[in-house]
């Protein structure tokens, strides 16, 4: 019996659905990109942020001063080049989504004695940063009693960070990068 060969052994039906099937995706590209330039968050909002408790003022400024700590100690030598790091003169704190809202004067007064001058992030801009890189607490929210969730930037990486009270002090637990700028 002689062998005979086939033109494909692929089914022409797979085939027919390719072409409608790219093409809808190229439409639908568009449409994911402008929905999130007006929304950045339309996409992504995660599962914490839905149902996070408030944090206390008293608790807020201790977890972010733990967080600003942390990024000082463990994120800023890491997203940083050498050569940078070696000119780096201050920090630039902010808060919230842009870094826009400065540091109650009592957080600044607390991070007093980190390595490099602490400077509110508006002051730093009005003075085009020299030298300085900016440390952001985006948001904190409770996810127990003892625990809560911190969102930051550190230099221009984007983190979220596990928080813990151990017997009455706020310890970041662990950090995971979410994105690089």
């Amino acid at each position: 019996m002689p062998l005979v060969m086939r033109e494909s052994t692929r089914p022409r039906g797979l085939l027919a659905w390719r072409v409608p099937l790219v093409a809808a995706g190229l439409l639908i590209v568009p449409v994911v990109i402008e929905v999130t330039r007006s929304n950045p968050n339309a996409l992504y909002q995660p599962q914490s942020d839905r149902s996070a408790a408030p944090v206390g003022e008293a608790d807020l400024n201790l977890i972010r001063e733990t967080v600003v700590r942390y990024q000082i100690a463990h994120m800023t030598p890491n997203d940083l080049a050498p050569a940078a790091a070696s000119r780096l003169t201050g920090f630039c704190l902010g808060f919230d989504r842009s870094g826009g809202t400065d540091p109650a004067a009592s957080v600044l007064a607390a991070l007093k004695d980190t390595t490099l001058p602490m400077t509110a992030y508006t002051a730093c801009v009005k003075d085009g940063m020299k030298g300085r890189v900016p440390l952001w607490v985006v948001s904190v929210s409770s996810t127990g009693a003892n625990s809560a969730q911190a969102v930051g930037r550190s230099v221009q990486n984007s983190y979220v960070y596990a928080l813990e009270r151990r017997a009455g002090v706020w310890i970041v637990t662990a950090a995971k990068l979410t994105g690089r700028s």
